[in-house]
Order: C-alpha cells, then structure tokens, then sequence
C-alpha cells in the first residue's frame, strides 16, 4: 500500500489519503503508508494535512521513525513555523537520529523565515555533529542571510562552499546575488556573475533579473546594459522582471533615451515585443515626453492585462511635459471608463497640464479634484492655481481650503 502511495502524483493527494484510509481499514497501515501519504500531501502544498497525519501516530499505534519526522520537518517549512521544525529537529537529535536531510530542511525552515543566524548555527551544528554539509545546506544558510538583507555573511558563507571544496552551482551564487542586489552591492553582483561563468554555471533567468536589479539600485544603467547583452549571448529570453529593471536602471538616471535604444534591442532579442514589452515602451515614450508615440502605441495594448495604472500615468505626465492638456485630460477620462484608477501621480499630471495653461478652464480643473476626492486622492494646490489664471479666486480659495495651500494670491484685492 505504501508503494501505490508512494507512486502517485501531488496532484492526487486526496487519493493518497484514500488509500490510507483503505490500509487503516484493513489493517495494513504502518508508518511507512504513513510517511508515503504525508510525502504526498506535502508535495501537494497540502503541509496541514501532513502535519496533522504526523500527529495522529499516537492515536495509530505507530512508531515513529527518523524519515515520519524528516517529512514533519518539511511541512513546519512549509507553513512557516521554522520554531515547529526546531523542535522536531531537536526530538531527532537527543534521539541520536538526525541526519543531513533533517538539517537541510530545519535549516531551510529557517532560511524562509529570515532566521539567518539561526540557519548559520544549524550549520556549524550540523559539522559539530560529524555530518558533511552539501551544497544545498549552504544555500539554504545563504538564502537566509539574503532574506535578512545581510549580504556580507552570504558572501561568507558562499565562500566558505569553495574551501570545502564543493561543486559551485546556480541556486548558491543566485542567492548570494540576490543578497548583494537587495543592498545595490553592484561591483560583488558583477563579481559574482564573472565567478559563475570561470566555473562554466551558466546564470539562469533569475539570476540575470537579480544583477539588472542591482544595477538598477545603483543607477549603472552602462552594466544593465551589458548584463543585457550577456544575456542574449547566453541565450537567456529576458521577462517582464528583466524589462522593469532595465527601465529602473535609466529611470534612476534619468536616460530614458537610453532606455528606449534598450526596449529596442529587446524587441529584436525577443524577435518582438509582447505585452509586457510594448508597455515597457509606452513608460519610457512617456518619460522621455514622446507623448505621441506613447499614446499610439497605448493604443495597441490597452486592452493587455499587463497595461496597468503606471503605463496611463507614464502617458498622462508625457501629455503634461508637453503642456497638452486636453490628450491629459482625455486619457484619463479613458483610464476611468475602462475601470483602472489612475494614483495621484495621474491626477496630478493631469491638473499641473490645466495649471500650465492659461485657456485651459478652470471648471475642468475643478471636476478633475472631485474625481481625484472621490478616489481618496487630494491635490488642490494644483486645482486652485488654475482657478487663480483665470481670476477665479473665491473658487481657488474654496477648492484649496485655506490660504496656506493656495499661497500668495497677487494681483486681488
């Protein structure tokens, strides 16, 4: 019965639980159907399940073995409950059964929590105890350093792989650029990807989107730029998250020209662009205030899932740089029909086009604050200065709500 358990998919984690019953009734169940069932529902993310199973040996009449709280320990990973996976290990341990694999998945229980330091005692534990720490041991310390956003200790840790003489591999050095990403660690991510490729570990598409991120933190648009080249020498098909870090990284610059020569070579890496990417190139038109073409090609992906409220607001501020108003005004009055709430950043963009304009009217200055209102969003300094271009003063008081926010109002009595 443990076999037709042990065969069956993830998936069919309720006929796992089934066939348990089935054994319980006939009784065939041992703790080896036991641990094949818990196997399967922690696969199946179904970690409730297994830890309840896991609970139920008592009730049973079984007895517990090394591989029953071996699998406890993943489902506690799974739920979060790294102290719950502590305590196992340490029943396994005065026992005198815990063995690497109740480590690796103690010290990833951790790892996922952020318990860094918890995870590098479980690692110097773990040598204390005789036993020989595996690459995927070390990684889960580095990955928990990571979470904590200590990057020194992960290039510690890392390090310390290559005197144990241990095989360099992919998921150890992502999550160690991922540790020195989060704290725009550029010149060790660079460093990093260059360890990788001496020791021929190709970078995979998250660990090139950690690199273009921590060129990005750090405004080094010239190595997201490389990054993307080595990428496509690598034959690795950048994403959505490859796309926003480029655009990070000359946004952070302020080169958005760039970042359109960059959509540009994505666009033929990619052999063109999807969704994602014309988005992408509708913010950066929109930033480097090239509103027609950001509205044109707005209007190939308005109707894309991944046109969301930043690509109307890129296209709404282009319209305001270029002091055109009523395409402002007219893509916000779409954005709204077709439900997407423009942030402040739109129904400020809109208002500072009318504020900008003198022939503008103040009446659609003042619709435009009542819509933002209704939405929770307040911008009426914006709203009452263009009230005050056209002597609307009382208006320009009454929308701004006090003096202080309208400022000096010259030129009235």
């Amino acid at each position: 019965m443990g076999a037709a358990i042990t065969i069956l998919e993830a998936a069919h984690w309720p006929l796992a639980l089934e066939l348990l019953k089935a054994a319980k009734q006939a009784k065939a169940l041992d703790i080896y159907v036991l641990n094949s069932a818990m196997a399967v529902c922690n696969n199946a993310d179904a970690w409730e399940l297994s830890i309840a199973l896991f609970h139920s040996v008592d009730e049973l009449q079984l007895v517990l073995n090394r591989d029953c709280v071996n699998i406890a320990i993943h489902s506690c990973r799974r739920a979060g409950n790294w102290q719950g996976a502590l305590r196992l290990l340490k029943a396994l341990w005065t026992n005198g059964a815990a063995d690497l694999v109740s480590y690796n998945a103690a010290t990833w229980a951790c790892a996922d929590s952020g318990c860094w330091e918890t995870s590098l005692g479980l690692l110097r534990e773990l040598w204390l105890e005789g036993h020989v720490a595996s690459m995927y041991t070390y990684t889960g310390a580095i990955v928990g350093c990571s979470r904590a956003a200590q990057w020194q200790r992960a290039l510690l840790v890392l390090a310390e792989t290559r005197t144990q003489l241990l095989p360099p591999d992919v998921p150890s050095h992502a999550a160690a650029i991922h540790a020195c990403s989060q704290a725009s660690q550029w010149r060790e991510v660079l460093q990093l990807l260059a360890d990788m490729a001496g020791y021929k570990t190709w970078p995979d598409l998250v660990t090139y989107n950690s690199g273009l991120r921590g060129c990005a933190r750090a405004s080094e648009w010239r190595w997201s730029l490389q990054l993307l080249s080595d990428m496509e020498a690598d034959h690795v098909l950048p994403d959505a998250v490859t796309r926003r870090a480029m655009l990070d990284a000359y946004k952070s610059s302020g080169r958005w020209e760039d970042a359109l020569l960059a959509l540009n070579q994505l666009e033929r890496f990619t052999g063109g662009f999807d969704s994602l990417g014309r988005a992408s190139a509708v913010a950066a038109m929109g930033l480097c205030r090239q509103w027609e073409r950001a509205m044109c090609l707005l209007h190939e992906v308005v109707d894309e899932p991944s046109t969301d409220v930043v690509v109307w607001n890129c296209c709404i501020g282009a319209c305001e740089r270029a002091r055109c108003w009523q395409q402002a005004v007219s893509l916000l009055n779409s954005a709204l029909r077709r439900k997407m709430e423009p942030a402040v950043e739109g129904f400020r963009a809109v208002l500072g086009a009318l504020a900008r304009d003198n022939l503008a009217p103040w009446q659609l200055a003042a619709g435009v604050l009542e819509r933002a209102r209704w939405r929770g969003t307040s911008c009426p300094g914006l709203a009452a200065q263009s009230c005050r271009r056209a002597g609307r003063w009382r208006e320009a008081l009454m929308l701004a709500g006090d003096w202080q926010s309208v400022g000096p109002l010259r030129g009235f009595a």
